[in-house]
């Protein structure tokens, strides 16, 4: 069985392969007779010689995209819906541009005789310093600059910072002391008067999560529901109830 595989050499891509039938067969880019276009671009690969597969896979994938917007140009459109040419169209538009662009900017490069518009590279020799006397003003100024600038990049003091964090930190571990001292004395304590009698929201969440953390190391126990629910504290040794 004879392998068929195609030379494309005069023409660099798929998309350049397309410009060039719809120059030969004068269509109108932006409103592509699909069918046509396809039937041409097919006919035009298999005029071709033999190429590796590599080369090959681009102007496959190219027919595989014209079969795809001619089967969707066969179906109704639905109102809103857009025409499967325009990915295309706008790919040949910009291919169009940049070619023209290239070929503009390749026929400046062979009018100006290839000339370079760089200045060679200059060997600088390595030269001392120059020393020179300045007068004692202009060194004053000098370093006045300096120290000004040098003390733009020093950072604010913390008095500017002040009214920025408005909620202070409260620490579990302070509450779950409170709360421990607490149930010493008394004996029991309601969670809703624990929760509410706190001064700040993140009081009440302290004591919330010392709680939880009392509870979950069986230091307490917790009895009745809702509003009257209370904590006891435990007995070493005390089953968890």
């Amino acid at each position: 069985m004879q392998q068929m595989t195609y030379t494309l050499d005069m023409f660099e891509g798929p998309l350049d392969l397309l410009l060039h039938l719809i120059e030969q067969h004068k269509l109108d880019i932006r409103d592509i007779p699909i069918a046509l276009l396809l039937e041409q671009y097919l006919a035009a690969l298999d005029k071709q010689g033999t190429v590796d597969p590599d080369s090959m896979s681009e102007f496959l994938m190219m027919a595989t995209k014209l079969i795809y917007i001619k089967s969707r140009m066969l179906l109704p459109m639905e109102e809103g819906e857009e025409d499967p040419r325009a990915e295309l169209v706008s790919m040949l538009a910009d291919y169009l541009h940049y070619k023209e662009l290239a070929g503009e900017l390749g026929g400046r490069y062979e009018q100006y005789g290839r000339r370079l518009f760089v200045r060679p590279q200059e060997q600088m020799g390595q030269q001392p310093p120059e020393l020179r006397q300045q007068p004692l003003p202009t060194l004053l100024e000098a370093y006045k600059a300096v120290f000004r600038s040098s003390l733009r990049r020093v950072p604010p003091p913390i008095e500017s910072f002040s009214g920025i964090i408005v909620h202070k930190a409260v620490s579990v571990a302070t509450k779950t002391f409170e709360l421990l001292r607490g149930l010493l004395r008394k004996g029991r304590l309601r969670v809703y008067d624990v929760i509410y009698s706190q001064t700040s929201r993140s009081d009440a969440i302290a004591a919330f999560m010392a709680i939880l953390e009392l509870s979950a190391r069986s230091r307490v126990g917790l009895s009745g529901e809702g509003e009257q629910m209370e904590l006891t504290l435990k007995k070493e040794g005390q089953a968890v109830g």
